[in-house]
């Protein structure tokens, strides 16, 4: 491909099975069943995995920009961008119905504890876009930080509904596929990724990225744009 045409962006979102997010979601998920906490027993996991899912982004890196200088391209000819990742889950404070709620499973589609989901959106997704920008910095990439680009559209947030429920509106509908075991949206390894109206904010960000000047840059939401997830904004990643 890149010999037969002109590659002029690269982007690039790893780490997150590495460092086993899914089955960090199945577990707090079971243990909001069985009204328990996941989140201590997991901290001390990502923080032990955290090193090694860089040294395999790191590695990525490297491959990319090896195959790209094998057919024939210097590294300053195109732009390699890598992205974190949003979060699919808000705080505690923000969800829709309280944590002892069965429908938070049955309904809603996110059975996780208040605790667990503060420690996921407020620290793990953070430590993940943290260790994507260290990878970026140290291998001279782009970086698109996405971690609130979703923010107030993710499952079970207070002030949306789930997508389906009076047809298509992203202004009012979750930016993310719920946890659904029925496969009632697809397959249960789609669940708490975005969804349509969350990739289009996603493509927006990358848009943005990709016609600004090369370097680190986070995307939110316009919020003049009224809720339409193509209307997104980026500045500069502090």
């Amino acid at each position: 491909m890149a010999r037969t045409a002109r590659v002029r962006l690269i982007a690039l979102s790893v780490g997150g099975n590495d460092l086993g997010f899914g089955t960090i979601i199945g577990d707090c998920a079971y243990d909001w069943y069985f009204k328990r906490l996941c989140w201590k027993k997991q901290a001390p996991v990502v923080e032990q995995k955290l090193p090694g899912v860089k040294a395999k982004v790191t590695a990525v890196v490297d491959d990319i920009r090896a195959t790209m200088r094998a057919a024939g391209y210097a590294d300053g000819d195109y732009r390699l961008v890598l992205q974190s990742y949003p979060s699919p889950i808000p705080g505690g404070e923000s969800f829709r119905l309280n944590q002892n709620d069965s429908d938070r499973m049955f309904k809603d589609g996110c059975p996780f504890n208040d605790r667990d989901a503060d420690w996921a959106a407020y620290t793990l997704v953070p430590k993940i876009g943290d260790m994507v920008k260290a990878v970026a910095g140290a291998r001279g990439t782009d970086y698109m930080d996405l971690r609130d680009a979703l923010a107030g559209h993710e499952v079970c947030s207070l002030g949306t509904e789930q997508v389906g429920q009076g047809g298509p509106d992203p202004r009012e509908h979750e930016w993310f596929r719920f946890l659904d075991y029925a496969h009632t949206q697809g397959t249960l390894e789609e669940s708490m990724h975005p969804n349509a109206h969350g990739q289009r904010a996603m493509a927006a960000c990358l848009g943005l990225v990709g016609a600004a000047a090369p370097g680190r840059y986070a995307c939110t939401q316009d919020w003049f744009g009224n809720g339409d997830p193509s209307a997104m904004r980026i500045r500069p990643a502090g």
